[in-house]
């Protein structure tokens, strides 16, 4: 062929634009610009030989010539690169994926295990968040459900001094009768009977509810029907649970139980038998009986009484806000003569304000509390606190799974400068490092489902719940779970999918890209991972040290081997069971002393020094301070010496003693207005001791010997620690000889202390656990990037050997990077841990401060976790042979 002629240039003739057009139609384009191009030559050839117009006339022949079957233009699909989404194309990916994963075990287990625990503690953490933010959630009439709540403010009304979610008999039927926007109301009130079902006894709980229970709540009724619940005042409803309990069925309809009410038995019949309730209800029970028995027993008019429950359901249209205001107008008009009377006969100067509480927002406020009406709220900051570590959890697992991702993709460098060579497009090899980052994500996302499972016996365990893997499929939680998966996935494919698919396959493959440079990414992502590691190892070593000042701090008095056993009757006799239990008991060698006190602990006003105090009010006798080792600050006890001490003297302790302002307590007098204003002088102060948890500040106490306001309902024996099983014997003996035919029912009193901090317990074991695999999780990152770093660095530990280098230097090289991360992390932990950490201590009117000794430790032990990690394959790197490294230089 004779050389190209330039056939553009003015002074020449050019070929048909027509032929070539023709050309271009026909003809692939891979071929194209080869076949133009010597057909060009040729025309300017024959140009020269045979002139303008035939050269013309066989360019028109070449061109129709090369029309031919192997050169026409064909389907695009045919010669252009396939789709990265063609299945072909997808199946490749697959293949080299797994193929990758195989032969990069290390990475891809520790990918694995480390994404997939971390989700698991998510998804664990996250059924436990639904259980408790869905609580009541269930009930039909959930939105407009709304607890009746008591305020007791000063006179002026400007200082809270009280709030409770309870209320009193009459305040529920009485607005709801008087306000057109309430729909309905019931109450519900908690209390304790002694059951007989033949010979056998039982102390159940049990509740008095209105008829309208079935229809505020969403209970249903396996046996029996919601409008025919309760057809007499002698009716009783238990649930599965209990009818299983007293009868070994559910089918219970029509079947009796003995109670014990006022100290003699009255038989109830069954006239429906309820599913148990759902244990994210605030409404618990296993016995319930009608409100219409309590009152034919006692008729409650006082507006100035809580002790139970009222739920109101108001009208869809109804304004909780409109609805309160005309409570209030309901209050000051109906119950006005109540106070203004009491105000003249008790001194009362305070007012009450009567509010409404969501349904819903129940269980997560603590300001009204609980009861054994209504189970008791959870702390939102124990929720808090939970989806914290589960965002850290999940937000360490996503660095580790970035970091290694990113390690082990730099490797594949000359594998991208290969795909590119042999013709591979970007958004092939984009599709190739994000198809295998989804990849892994779902695997993780498969394991974490079944660790989930094998985990939630033990979780279920610790926490005191009953969550079952079914709460993670609803619509919302799973698009979330999508949502997490794609978030890690992008994360993780990103550094290759977009960096590694730009380099320049000849850079690449003559080995002009390496590794160089500060990596600020990794660098970063193992800073964030150690700081929220320790964060949570700090969290957990004060959680710790909370707990333990919580069960071990001098309470003011001894709980150990003490005993509180509960009489039958909360009204009349039990004075005479409890000298009789007191004489039996008297002189027995496992006992060390036995006293007698009123039933629980009741609340009350008092007046010193024209003060009002809301006081702890007790009846004790004179053995009850001795027995639980509860120290006289000034004065003396009740004695028996002292026939005042039955009559008109008491008790305070330290705290009510400086509310009130007394420099000197003894003769002072303390006024009760609830007992039609009843003096009592004052014999002795007792020092302050911690009678209720230590989440509250010692309250004022008033002690008194006489019996104008309560019975004993308690009886409390301090035994000796040996033998402790034949003298709790001797003490079931003596109450069957007491009180025959009665349940027998006591407690110990370090149990019930324990009970108090189980919210607690559970936060350390659940925080302890999260810590520790927050920990191994970083681990698992920081092994996976020593053991790349000592990979890329290879040759340079090979050189160093050879020139002399010694294998603790080595290893030192290698490990300081990582350490002085670790040691920026802690920098950044600290100061936020100390923060956040006081903020939760806050909340205790009781707690343990802060030591520079706690940090300390957290530090020591992180820094110590991460060198025997990093310390282990560096010292393996620094040991091996230099001859195999440099080998191939």
């Amino acid at each position: 062929m004779n050389p190209k002629l330039p056939t553009g240039s003015p002074d020449r003739p050019t070929p048909p634009r027509t032929a070539d057009r023709l050309l271009e139609w026909f003809v692939a384009p891979h071929l194209l610009e080869t076949l133009q191009g010597d057909l060009h030559e040729q025309f300017a050839y024959q140009l020269q030989r045979v002139g303008e117009r035939r050269a013309r006339w066989r360019y028109w022949r070449d061109v129709l010539g090369f029309v031919r079957p192997y050169v026409i233009k064909r389907n695009k699909s045919e010669y252009s690169q396939p789709s990265f989404l063609n299945p072909s194309m997808i199946r490749n990916y697959l293949t080299v994926a797994r193929r990758n994963l195989i032969n990069q075990k290390v990475y891809s287990l520790l990918n694995l295990s480390g994404l997939s625990l971390g989700l698991t503690c998510v998804l664990v953490i996250t059924l436990y968040l639904k259980n408790e933010l869905t609580y009541d959630g269930f009930h039909d009439k959930a939105d407009r459900i709304y607890r009746l709540t008591t305020t007791t403010t000063n006179a002026a009304g400007t200082e809270i001094k009280n709030q409770t979610g309870n209320s009193g008999a009459i305040q529920g039927p009485t607005f709801a009768a008087n306000i057109p926007e309430i729909e309905s109301a019931t109450r519900i009130q908690g209390v304790f009977f002694n059951v007989r079902r033949g010979n056998d006894g039982f102390y159940q709980n049990a509740h008095y509810v209105d008829d309208t229970i079935f229809e505020t709540f969403s209970l249903p009724l396996i046996e029996g029907t919601p409008q025919s619940a309760f057809p007499a005042v002698n009716s009783i409803v238990l649930t599965e649970d209990g009818a299983r309990k007293y009868f070994g069925t559910t089918h219970a309809l029509g079947q009796t139980l003995s109670l014990e009410i006022n100290g003699k038995f009255e038989p109830f019949v069954v006239s429906g038998v309820a599913q148990n309730p759902r244990p994210n209800s605030s409404v618990q029970f296993e016995m319930l009986l009608p409100f219409k028995h309590y009152e034919s027993k006692y008729k409650d008019q006082d507006w100035l009484n809580v002790y139970l429950a009222t739920f109101l359901v108001l009208r869809p249209d109804a304004s909780p806000a409109a609805v309160e205001q005309k409570m209030a107008r309901v209050f000051n008009s109906l119950g006005r003569e109540q106070v203004v009377k009491a105000t003249r006969e008790r001194g009362n100067v305070e007012q009450l304000r009567f509010g409404l509480q969501s349904l819903t927002d129940i269980h997560l406020t603590l300001a009204y509390g609980g009861g054994n009406d209504i189970a008791l709220p959870t702390n939102p900051t124990t929720l808090y606190l939970l989806g914290g570590i589960a965002a850290f959890i999940l937000i360490i697992a996503c660095i580790n799974f970035v970091n290694l991702t990113v390690a082990r993709s730099l490797r594949r460098a000359r594998e991208v400068g290969v795909r590119k060579v042999m013709g591979g497009q970007r958004v092939q090899l984009m599709a190739q490092f994000l198809g295998e980052s989804f990849l892994l994500s779902t695997l993780a996302f498969a394991l974490s489902l079944g660790f989930t499972q094998l985990s939630l016996p033990f979780f279920n365990g610790i926490s005191g719940k009953s969550l079952n893997l079914s709460y993670l499929f609803d619509t919302q939680l799973v698009l979330l779970y999508v949502g997490l998966l794609i978030m890690t996935a992008l994360l993780a494919g990103s550094y290759p999918a977009f960096i590694l698919s730009r380099f320049n396959p000849a850079r690449v493959l003559y080995g002009r890209v390496g590794f160089q440079g500060k990596n600020y990414l990794s660098q970063g992502l193992v800073v964030v991972q150690f700081a929220l590691s320790v964060f949570l190892i700090v969290a957990t070593l004060a959680v710790f040290a909370q707990f333990d000042f919580l069960t071990t701090r001098d309470l003011g008095y001894s709980p150990n081997h003490l005993v509180r056993i509960e009489l039958p009757s909360l009204r009349n006799g039990n004075d005479n069971f409890a000298r009789l239990f007191k004489q039996k008991l008297a002189n027995q060698p496992g006992i060390v002393n036995v006293a007698t006190k009123n039933w629980l602990d009741e609340y009350t006003s008092a007046r010193a020094s024209n003060k009002s105090i809301d006081v702890n009010y007790l009846r004790i006798d004179e053995n009850y301070l001795p027995t639980l080792g509860i120290h006289i600050a000034r004065g003396r006890n009740f004695s028996p010496s002292y026939t005042s001490d039955t009559l008109d003297n008491a008790l305070v302790n330290e705290t009510f003693a400086r509310e009130a302002g007394w420099k000197n307590p003894l003769t002072q007098q303390v006024i009760i207005p609830e007992l039609n204003n009843k003096v009592y002088r004052v014999v002795g102060v007792v020092k302050d001791y911690h009678f209720s948890s230590l989440h509250e500040k010692i309250k004022p106490q008033v002690f008194v010997g006489d019996d104008d306001r309560a019975p004993f309902g308690e009886v409390w024996v301090k035994i000796r620690p040996e033998n402790v099983a034949r003298t709790m014997a001797l003490l079931d003996k003596t109450y069957r000889e007491v009180v025959p035919q009665h349940y027998y029912h006591y407690q110990f009193l370090d149990s019930v202390l324990a009970k108090q901090y189980e919210e607690e317990t559970r936060l350390r074991q659940i925080v302890t656990w999260a810590a520790g695999l927050c920990l191994f999780i970083s681990c698992l990152g920081l092994f996976g990037i020593a053991t790349f770093s000592a990979e890329r660095r290879t040759k340079e530990i090979g050189v160093r050997k050879v020139l002399g280098a010694s294998t603790e230097e080595i290893a030192t090289l290698l490990s300081r990077d990582l350490v002085r991360l670790i040691v920026l992390a802690l920098f950044i932990a600290m100061p936020v841990a100390w923060w956040s950490l006081n903020q939760w201590l806050n909340v205790y009117a009781f707690h343990v401060n802060l030591s520079i000794w706690l940090f300390l430790g957290a530090a020591f032990f992180a820094v110590s976790i991460a060198l025997l990690t990093v310390g282990f394959q560096s010292i393996k790197a620094a040991l091996m042979n230099p001859v195999k490294s440099l080998r191939s230089e």
